[in-house]
C-alpha cells in the first residue's frame, strides 16, 4: 500500500502530534505517543483550562513567538495548508512543553533544551508522511524545532489517570513555572 505524499506546512508552521490547553493565557503542550494520555490530560484539566486540541497541533511562528493552534480536523490530514489558510491561523502563545507519563502519582520535573527538542522532534515524526519529506525540508523543520526548544520550558509530567488528579496536576505545573 502506497502512502500518500505531502509536503511540509507553509510559512514555517510545524504540525505535531500533541495536545494543548490554555493556562493563564498561554499554551501548555502535552506530548507522547498514542496511548500516553494526551486526550486524558486535556479531559482532566478541562475544568481548569480550555482545551486547544487533543491530537494534532500547529506550531506557528509569529516574530519571536510561537503560537499553538488546533489541527485536529480532517483538514490537517488532507495535506499541507495553503498559504492563505496558514496566514489565517490563530493561536495561543506557547509557554511550556510536557512529555507525559502515566503513573501512580503526580510529579513535574524540568528537562533541558536538548530533551525538549527531542520530544518535539519525536512528535513531529510520529506522522508517517513527515518521514517522507525531502531531507532539506526535514533539516529546515528540525532547525525550527530547535528554535522552539531554545525559547520554551520543557518538563516531564508523571500523572495519575483520574479526574480527581486535575487540581494536583495544575498545582504541580504552576509550581514549576517561573512567575511572570
Amino acid at each position: 500500500m502506497s502512502k500518500r505524499r505531502r509536503g511540509p506546512e507553509p510559512l514555517g508552521i510545524v504540525l505535531i502530534h500533541g495536545a494543548a490547553v490554555v493556562m493563564e493565557g498561554r499554551a501548555m503542550v502535552f506530548l507522547g505517543p498514542s496511548g500516553a494520555g494526551k486526550s486524558t490530560i486535556t479531559r482532566i484539566l478541562q475544568p481548569f483550562a480550555p482545551v486547544i486540541g487533543d491530537d494534532r497541533l500547529y506550531l506557528i511562528p509569529r516574530g519571536s513567538t510561537w503560537l499553538v493552534a488546533n489541527a485536529t480536523t480532517n483538514r490537517a490530514l488532507a495535506g499541507a495548508l495553503t498559504e492563505e489558510e496558514a496566514h489565517n491561523l490563530v493561536g495561543v502563545p506557547l509557554r511550556a512543553v510536557f512529555k507525559l507519563y502515566q503513573d501512580s502519582g503526580t510529579c513535574v520535573t524540568p528537562v533541558d533544551t536538548i530533551k525538549t527538542c527531542r520530544y518535539l522532534t519525536t512528535s513531529f515524526f510520529e506522522f508517517f508522511w513527515s518521514r517522507n519529506f525531502e531531507v532539506q525540508a526535514q533539516k529546515s523543520i528540525f532547525a525550527q524545532i530547535a528554535d522552539i526548544s531554545r525559547g520554551t520550558l520543557g518538563f516531564d509530567l508523571h500523572f495519575e489517570q483520574s479526574t480527581e488528579s486535575g487540581a494536583k496536576i495544575r498545582q504541580a505545573i504552576y509550581a514549576n513555572l517561573p512567575t511572570k
